[in-house]
C-alpha cells in the first residue's frame, strides 16, 4: 500500500516510481503521480483512441454496405428522408468520436516524445488522412441540401473506409517501429 503513495520530489526529475507532471505556469513544483496512475491513463487514452476510430470507421462501413444498398429500391423522396434521418442519428456519435480521437491522439503524441524523423514523417501522412476522414465524416453527417450532394454520400463513405483502413495500417506500423 505504501508503494502506491505519490512521492514528493523536487524539480530535478524522477524519484522511484513517481513521475512529475509540469506545474501550471512553468514552475518547478508540480504534482507527482505514481507510475501506476500514468500507466492507467495511458491505457485509457489508447482504448479511447481505438474505440473512437472503430466507431467512425465501423459506423460508416455498416452504413455504406448494409444500410444504404437496400434504400436504392425506395422512391427518391423516401430514400432522401431516410438517409437524412440516418445521418442525423450518426452525427452525435461521429462528432463525439472525432473529439475523443483528437484528445487521445494529442495525449499519445505528447506523452511519448523523442521519435525519429522517419516516425514523424509517417505520422504526418497519417494525420493528413485523419484530416480527410474528419472532413468527409463531417460532410456525411451534415444535412444534405440537395439530391446531388446526397448522391455523393456512398462514394464519400467509401473514401472514409479506405482512408480509415490506411490509417490503421500506418498506426500499426508506427507502433511497430516505436
Amino acid at each position: 500500500m505504501a508503494g502506491n503513495v505519490p512521492q514528493i520530489i523536487d524539480g530535478s526529475g524522477r524519484s522511484g516510481a513517481s513521475r512529475r507532471l509540469p506545474a501550471a505556469g512553468g514552475g518547478k513544483r508540480g504534482i507527482a503521480y505514481t507510475h501506476d496512475h500514468m500507466e492507467a491513463l495511458t491505457v485509457l487514452m489508447r482504448w479511447l483512441h481505438l474505440a473512437s476510430m472503430a466507431t467512425i470507421v465501423g459506423g460508416i462501413l455498416y452504413a455504406r454496405h448494409v444500410l444504404i444498398p437496400p434504400l436504392e429500391s425506395l422512391p427518391t423522396e423516401a430514400r432522401s428522408l431516410l438517409e437524412e434521418k440516418l445521418a442525423t442519428r450518426f452525427r452525435s456519435p461521429a462528432l463525439t468520436a472525432m473529439v475523443a480521437l483528437l484528445v487521445s491522439g494529442l495525449y499519445n503524441v505528447f506523452i511519448n516524445p523523442g521519435h525519429s524523423t522517419r516516425y514523424y514523417v509517417i505520422l504526418g501522412v497519417k494525420l493528413v488522412l485523419v484530416l480527410h476522414v474528419f472532413s468527409v465524416v463531417f460532410l456525411i453527417v451534415s444535412p444534405a441540401w440537395s439530391i446531388e450532394r446526397q448522391a455523393r454520400r456512398p462514394r464519400q463513405m467509401a473514401g472514409v473506409i479506405y482512408s480509415g483502413f490506411a490509417i490503421m495500417l500506418i498506426a500499426a506500423y508506427l507502433r511497430h517501429i516505436f
